[in-house]
């Protein structure tokens, strides 16, 4: 899954809760889209990860929510939202009918 290089956030500090979701500075807490696939390591380790070990694509995956890189930059946020209810993201409350 990761060729040679092995996956490149093993040694990535343990992940805390969802981060923030902030609208007006397009970010995931201090990850703005179109930053480097780096910049994720402040959120902490994911509880997997898919795509090769640099560059390409790849989707960290944790707890509540994904993050979708594109050639190697933040493309997409992706929040779990199970069943009817919603989700607290920072200030931020999301439903399935949130645009």
């Amino acid at each position: 899954m990761f060729g040679k290089g092995g996956n490149p956030a093993s040694d990535w500090p343990p992940a805390g809760p969802a981060p923030a979701l902030d609208l007006g500075r397009k970010a995931v807490g201090p990850l703005r889209l179109g930053d480097p696939f780096e910049g994720a390591r402040a959120l902490g380790r994911p509880v997997r990860m898919r795509g090769p070990a640099s560059g390409g694509n790849q989707v960290l995956e944790y707890a509540g929510f994904e993050l979708d890189f594109r050639d190697g930059r933040l493309a997409c946020a992706k929040f779990d939202l199970d069943g009817p209810g919603s989700v607290n993201v920072g200030d931020i409350r999301l439903s399935r009918s949130t645009k």
